[in-house]
């Protein structure tokens, strides 16, 4: 009886959990269309005011008074900043937006120096990332660009989070409520004897199970306040110099041993690519050439002789035959006389 009451109260937890679900997503969709409301108002107010700032204001009516002012709408917003600085001493800048960033309550994320062409006695470029409060981010970027010679570059990127920080907040809460039914029912089934253990291992499992969900989604709201909490600026800054080498100092001893080392290689896997070649291949190659010569070579060299040999006997019959019909010669008083032999 117990089972069957325990099986029933987890049947109901479970509905209980869909019906939290849905009403979560209902519950975001409200707050964003109320967030939607809100904001066409405000752009209203924002409208009428202006225009009521440029007429006369009559007796006895303050304004001031007469218009409300709707409550501030909380959007999660984060921010990230790509500023590009050239300076005089870009290491002294440095100092001074890591000090204005620890004033502002913020703090540095990671800082790099590299000098150009190696030269370290050069002015190097700096490039580091602060995180500041959101807040203080037009105060702190105009303070950090009134220090630098110029401005390259300054990018400002936002993004909108609120319904999903809303959504990971509805669902925290369900699953906080969801596993304090749980945390109930397992005092329960603790408490209904050893005959329950099985019961008593599902309860948990489903506990460890709704903990674990709980946490990965209270991990990212914590990141989500982290990233719209405290914006993400990105500074670099390169030295002002009047002069900046295109190339650097030509080696050409340096090349040619180069060169040669390259050459060696080339030669090296060339070589090595005609060994492969040939041990791997040189079987197949041998067949397919014996092949070729028995089943394409000797018929065809037998063809063509077969049309050759009556050609060549008719030749040597007809030399032959003139030979023996042809004309005889004699030496008559240190002349020559022919004589036709065939008469």
């Amino acid at each position: 009886m117990k089972i069957k009451r325990l099986i029933v109260a987890l049947a109901a937890l479970t509905l209980v959990a869909g019906a939290c679900g849905a009403s979560d997503s209902a519950t975001v969709e409200s707050v964003s269309e109320g967030f939607e409301n809100e904001e066409a108002a405000l752009d209203g107010e924002s409208q009428r005011a202006n225009r009521l700032a440029t007429i006369s204001q009559p007796d006895g009516i303050d304004l001031d008074q007469g218009i409300t002012q709707s409550p501030k709408t909380i959007r999660k917003i984060i921010t990230n900043v790509n500023l590009s600085l050239v300076a005089e001493d870009p290491e002294d800048l440095y100092d001074w937006a890591v000090a204005l960033a620890t004033a502002a309550g913020g703090f540095v994320s990671n800082a790099q120096l590299s000098y150009p062409y190696g030269d370290t006695e050069s002015d190097p470029f700096v490039s580091f990332t602060l995180r500041i409060p959101s807040s203080d981010v037009e105060t702190t970027l105009e303070k950090i660009e009134g220090l630098a010679d110029r401005v390259v570059e300054r990018s400002i990127f936002t993004d909108d989070v609120t319904e999903e920080y809303f959504d990971l907040e509805a669902r925290i809460e369900n699953l906080q409520l969801l596993e304090t039914e749980l945390q109930e029912l397992l005092a329960d089934v603790r408490q209904a004897g050893s005959s329950e253990t099985e019961d008593l291992i599902r309860v948990f499992n489903e506990i460890s199970r709704v903990r674990g969900d709980l946490e990965v989604l209270e991990g990212r709201q914590r990141l989500l306040n982290d990233r719209v909490d405290l914006a993400t600026i990105q500074i670099s800054i390169e030295p002002k110099s009047e002069f900046i080498p295109f190339v650097d100092e030509w080696e050409p001893l340096q090349v040619a041993k180069s060169a040669l080392t390259d050459l060696g290689v080339w030669l090296k896997q060339l070589g090595d690519f005609v060994i492969r070649l040939v041990v791997l291949n040189g079987p197949i190659l041998l067949i397919l050439a014996v092949v070729a010569y028995v089943l394409v070579w000797r018929p065809l060299k037998w063809v063509l002789g077969r049309f050759e040999t009556p050609a060549q006997g008719s030749d040597k019959r007809t030399s032959g035959a003139t030979e023996e019909e042809g004309t005889d010669q004699e030496t008559v008083d240190g002349e020559d006389v022919r004589v036709d032999l065939s008469e």
